[in-house]
């Protein structure tokens, strides 16, 4: 939750995420906890500083499968950061080929991803299927 109200800010920053499908498919929580969760994704991403793509399964493997990374843009070039987390603690890449890599892995995994719209598409149908369930539950 304090996480989020960075995106409440005045001024917040852009924040532009790939999710892979299982992120939104996984039920987590039950049904009704999962249609809530990806209600506020949803709206969340019809924000004008929100950009939020779903990485389709059927666009088969992709680079960084195995790992998440964010990468964080300072003011300037030389001031971005990749930064990566694990069981054990964080790692953060500063080296400019490190930052190349990342940011070419970046723009591929764009280009793979679904639309912004069809994302939304996609939430609104999961949010009516979890919402279902829900209620066949209770």
């Amino acid at each position: 939750m304090k996480r989020q109200e960075v995106l409440k800010r005045e001024t917040p920053p852009h924040v532009w995420a790939i999710v892979d499908e299982a992120v939104v498919r996984r039920c987590v929580g039950g049904p009704a906890v999962m249609a809530e969760q990806l209600q506020h994704l949803r709206a969340s991403s019809l924000t004008p500083h929100v950009t939020l793509q779903v990485l389709p399964f059927d666009a088969g493997a992709y680079a960084a499968e195995s790992t998440g990374f964010i990468i964080i843009r300072g003011p300037e070039p030389s001031l971005d950061v990749v930064h990566m987390s694990n069981l054990s603690g964080a790692l953060y890449l500063e080296r400019e080929a490190e930052l190349k890599r990342h940011k070419v892995v970046f723009e591929y995994l764009r280009s793979q991803a679904l639309s912004s719209s069809d994302t939304t598409r996609l939430l609104e149908s999961l949010v009516t299927e979890f919402t279902e369930r829900a209620g066949r539950e209770s």
